[in-house]
């Protein structure tokens, strides 16, 4: 009678390793398919996103391309202008060079004239421009001064030449 005990035994100890084995396997499968729903999930509200900003692509498509067409428009536009200007500039010195040309044949003493003052012409120039500016500045820097000041100040006394 031992001996079928001892294998009733060992019988009952493999069902109950096999039973927890197969809750094990259960538990996992359930973990699984829970994993997998949430992958699910999160893979159909992706697609929602996908669809609605399709949608909102797909209504806003033709104000972008009303904005491409003008910003398209704008770059010829500017394209077109600078090559005019280019264009113009060219026939105006054309112009020019050939008036330059014609005064030159006919007054050839006024072509062979040295271009630009000589150095004291401009040294004279540069004294006399300093000086007008500096006699026209003086009454605005004295009305500045007493306006900020209030009273003279030293510029009225190196004007008056050190008297007040």
């Amino acid at each position: 009678m031992s001996d079928s005990a001892d294998v009733q035994t060992s019988r009952a100890d493999v069902t109950s390793r096999a039973d927890v084995e197969m809750e094990r396997l259960a538990a996992q499968a359930t973990d699984a398919r829970e994993r997998l729903a949430e992958h699910l999930d999160e893979l159909a509200s992706r697609q929602k996103a996908l669809v609605e900003g399709a949608k909102d692509a797909g209504e806003n498509a033709g104000r972008v391309g009303a904005m491409g067409a003008a910003a398209g428009a704008l770059l010829i536009l500017g394209v077109g202008l600078v090559n005019a200007t280019l264009a113009r500039r060219d026939e105006q010195r054309r112009r020019e060079r050939w008036k330059m040309l014609v005064r030159a044949w006919q007054h050839p003493e006024r072509a062979a004239r040295s271009h630009g003052p000589s150095v004291v012409g401009q040294l004279v120039r540069s004294v006399l421009v300093g000086a007008g500016v500096n006699l026209l500045m003086a009454p605005l820097l004295l009305a500045a001064e007493h306006r900020l000041t209030g009273k003279g100040g030293p510029l009225r006394k190196l004007l008056a030449g050190g008297r007040t």
